[in-house]
């Protein structure tokens, strides 16, 4: 056998070797794979925003991202959903900011030092609304300072927090939690357990609903 033979017998070897090892780690590093059905308790926090009793019925976890377009369109159709099932629901708000979102953390931060006063979900709701204003200001940081000032917040207080980066400990808690449940996009809502990836029509949120509660 010529010595080219060798070498070329040798690199050929070599690379099957590297492509199985290769396939090897990758399977054995590989992301959580989501499921469609997960433990209720499992998909609630300690640390989440609330709202309704957690003795409801319907359990609802929402994994979203302030600067996400698709979470901004979901969230008055959410809000509607907990104004007409407010008995039946219990409601728990999840950070889940995504890396290509430059303001997305910041902003999870501004709306809990909100929260910090009593008003996360107001604030929410003013992120969502004037999402396009602020996704592409250069200085985001001081939009959400002007949004405190005109909800009356204390200013002081608010900006202090969010200079220091108070609450950034407890996004990412929300953000790990999302990713140990194989979240990967938002908006991503969990009912009774159940995985639904992507914002709804509110006709659609209805059906989700009557099943959960004929289910339950």
């Amino acid at each position: 056998m010529s010595q080219e033979s060798k070498i070329l017998i040798g690199v050929v070897l070599f690379s099957v070797i590297a492509l199985v090892g290769g396939a090897f780690y990758f399977t054995k590093t590989a992301p959580v794979v989501a499921e469609d059905l997960v433990e209720v308790s499992k998909t609630l926090s300690e640390d989440s925003q609330k709202i309704g009793s957690p003795s409801a019925a319907i359990k609802i976890s929402e994994f979203a991202d302030f600067q996400c377009p698709a979470c901004g369109a979901s969230a008055p159709i959410m809000k509607e959903v907990l104004k007409l099932y407010s008995d039946k629901i219990y409601f728990e708000y999840h950070h889940y900011p995504l890396p290509i979102h430059p303001w997305a953390q910041k902003a999870s931060e501004a709306a809990e030092a909100a929260g910090a006063q009593g008003k996360f979900f107001e604030y929410h709701d003013l992120l969502f609304t004037r999402q396009a204003q602020w996704s592409e200001s250069k200085d985001a940081v001081s939009e959400f300072k002007k949004y405190a000032q005109e909800m009356g917040l204390d200013t002081q207080k608010f900006n202090d927090e969010l200079d220091k980066s108070v609450y950034r400990e407890r996004v990412l808690a929300n953000k790990k939690h999302g990713d140990e449940l194989g979240v990967n996009a938002t908006p991503t809502y969990f009912v009774n357990g159940k995985r639904i990836e992507g914002g709804l029509r509110l006709d659609d949120w209805k059906k989700e609903i009557e099943e959960a509660t004929k289910t339950k």
